[in-house]
C-alpha cells in the first residue's frame, strides 16, 4: 500500500505536547470577516536538517454546537481552546501522520452551526490568508 503509517515511536495519542509550540489561534476580533481559527503544526523530525516532513493540511469543522476550540487542549498560545476528547484525537492522528491541521468556527455562536452561505466565503478567505503565510 502507498498508504504511510505512522512512526511506531510516535507520541501518545492525547499528548498535548505534540502540538504545543506550535499552535496559532486567530481571533475573530482581529478581523470579525474571517472566522476565529486555530492553526497546529505538527513537529517534523527532522525539520530543518532533512528527514521528515511535512505531510499536507487538514481542515476540521465542529458539528453544531461545537468550535474550533474543541480540537486543542488548552495551552498558554491557546487560552480558549477547550480540549473535547474526540476533537483532540483527530488532531493527534493527524500529527502522527505529519499533517498540519486547521480548525475553524461557524459565523454563528448562537447555535454554533454552519451556514453555507454566510460561512462559505468566510472559510475560503481564511484559508487563503493561511496559505499567503
Amino acid at each position: 500500500s502507498s498508504r504511510s503509517r505512522p512512526p511506531s515511536n510516535s507520541t501518545p495519542i492525547l499528548d498535548s505536547s505534540v502540538y504545543s509550540s506550535s499552535l496559532t489561534y486567530y481571533p475573530e476580533e482581529a478581523d470579525i470577516s474571517l472566522p476565529e481559527t486555530v492553526v497546529a503544526i505538527p513537529r517534523v523530525a527532522g525539520a530543518g536538517g532533512g528527514g521528515s516532513h511535512l505531510g499536507g493540511v487538514v481542515l476540521v469543522l465542529h458539528g453544531c454546537g461545537g468550535s474550533a476550540l474543541n480540537f486543542f487542549h488548552k495551552t498558554n498560545t491557546c487560552t480558549k481552546c477547550t480540549g473535547e476528547p474526540h476533537d483532540t484525537q483527530i488532531v493527534a492522528t493527524m500529527h502522527k501522520y505529519n499533517m498540519a491541521v486547521v480548525a475553524m468556527s461557524s459565523e454563528d455562536r448562537t447555535h454554533k452551526c454552519w451556514s453555507m452561505n454566510r460561512d462559505t466565503p468566510r472559510v475560503i478567505a481564511r484559508l487563503n490568508e493561511l496559505a499567503s503565510k
